[in-house]
């Protein structure tokens, strides 16, 4: 068996190495809007990739810890964070879609920085979705058999 020390610090290594998983996913989401400034962006998607993974341990940990109102309390948590990751996806669409326009004027006459917030996501989008829900879960499941009681 394993003992408690080695499981705590292999749990928090891979929550770590979750945290810079998550930098090469979101970097480009904030790209647009920080263009050529390497450093806000490296910082940007550490803390977004911190906060994704600290919220997605504690939905793992609210789950294991049933209590009253839990249950909502996690459903609002992961809703919460589901947003978060559909607003990095279409910051990420943005910069696709501006990066396939080939000059400044088609810019203008497509309406890209429209204030709509439920747009089609296109293939950009959608896979940075799917990546960030694959680390939440991942994150859910390992959290919750790690803080589950025995």
């Amino acid at each position: 068996m394993i003992n408690k020390s080695f499981k705590k610090i292999l749990f928090y290594t891979y929550l770590i190495f979750l945290i810079f998983v998550e930098v090469p996913i979101n970097i480009k989401a904030f790209a647009l809007f920080f263009e050529g400034q390497d450093w806000i962006l490296l910082t940007l998607a550490i803390a977004v990739g911190a906060m994704i993974v600290l919220w997605s341990y504690s939905i793992g940990h609210l789950i294991t810890n049933q209590r009253s109102g839990s249950n909502f309390i996690s459903f609002v948590s992961f809703v919460s964070l589901f947003s978060i990751i559909y607003l990095l996806a279409i910051m990420r669409q943005k910069l696709s879609d501006i990066s396939n326009i080939s000059d400044f004027q088609n810019i203008l006459e497509q309406d890209i920085f429209n204030d709509r917030f439920f747009i089609p996501l296109g293939t950009e989008g959608i896979i940075l979705i799917i990546l960030n829900l694959c680390v939440v879960s991942s994150i859910v499941v390992v959290s919750y058999l790690f803080t589950k009681k025995a």
